[in-house]
C-alpha cells in the first residue's frame, strides 16, 4: 500500500495522467510476478499482490475515484483486469474448473472428467486406480474477471457411507488470462491389499478464502488388483 502511495504521488507530480498511469504501474508489477514465478514453472501469484489488491479495496473504491473524479466502478474494474472491461463477460463465473485429470504412468489410458458438462452423470461413473500405483490429480481452471485469493481444492472420500478421509490442497492466488491454469496435487500410492480394494465415493470442492463454492461435484474411485479386472 505505501509502495503504491509514493509511486501515485511521483506521478502526480510530473503531471502524467494519474488513472493510467497508476494502472500501468499496478500491471507491471503483476506481469513481473507472474513472469518470475513462471521462471520456477508455477504460475502462482505472490501473496503481496494479491493481497494489496484485495484488502485494501478501499484505496481503489474511496481514495482514488474522489482525487481522480471518475466512478469508483470503473476504476475498481479498471485496475484489477488485465483485459479490457468490454473483454470480460460478466455472464461467465469469475472462475471456471474445467476438467480433473489423474495422471498415473502406469495407467493404460488418460483418467479425465468433464467438469464443464453433466455433473450429475459424472456420479454415474467410476474411474479405477490399480493398487499400488502412484499417481496425482491435475486441475484446470480458469480466472475470467478479477484476481481469486486463496484457492483451495478439498477432496472427502466416503466408503460404504462413511467419510475415511479428508484432504485439503493450497491452490494459491491467480489473475485473469485467456488461458487455463493447472494445478497438480503430490503425488500419492493407491493404497493396497484385500481390505483396501473397492469403491470410493469422493465430494471435491473447489474454493477459495472467501468461502466462494466455484464447484462442487461428486466422482466414483474403483481400487482394483488390476487395471482391467
Amino acid at each position: 500500500m505505501q509502495g503504491a502511495l509514493q509511486e501515485f504521488t511521483r506521478i502526480s507530480s510530473v503531471g502524467e495522467d494519474a488513472f493510467f498511469a497508476l494502472r500501468r504501474y499496478t500491471h507491471t508489477h503483476m506481469l513481473r510476478a507472474r513472469q518470475e514465478k513462471q521462471r520456477h514453472r508455477s504460475p502462482e501469484l505472490p501473496l503481496r499482490v494479491g493481497f494489496f489488491l484485495k484488502k485494501n479495496s478501499y484505496f481503489f473504491t474511496d481514495f482514488l475515484p474522489a482525487f481522480l473524479n471518475c466512478p469508483s466502478s470503473k476504476l475498481s474494474a479498471e485496475l484489477r483486469t488485465e483485459t479490457p472491461l468490454a473483454a470480460a463477460d460478466p455472464t461467465v463465473a469469475n472462475v471456471t474448473v474445467t476438467r480433473l485429470t489423474l495422471v498415473c504412468n502406469s495407467a493404460p489410458g488418460p483418467i479425465t472428467m468433464d467438469l464443464t458438462g453433466d455433473l450429475e452423470a459424472l456420479k454415474k461413473q467410476t474411474f479405477v486406480i490399480k493398487e499400488g500405483s502412484e499417481y496425482c490429480a491435475k486441475i484446470h481452471f480458469k480466472v475470467n474477471r478479477e484476481i481469486v485469493s486463496g484457492l483451495k481444492y478439498v477432496q472427502h472420500t466416503y466408503r460404504t457411507g462413511v467419510k475415511v478421509d479428508k484432504v485439503t490442497f493450497m491452490v494459491g492466488s491467480y489473475g485473469p488470462r485467456p488461458e487455463e491454469y493447472e494445478f497438480i496435487t503430490p503425488l500419492e500410492e493407491a493404497p493396497k491389499g484385500m481390505m483396501a480394494r473397492g469403491n470410493y465415493r469422493n465430494k471435491s470442492f473447489f474454493t477459495d478464502d472467501d468461502k466462494h463454492d466455484h464447484l462442487t461435484w461428486e466422482w466414483n474411485l474403483a481400487i482394483k488388483k488390476e487395471w482391467t479386472e
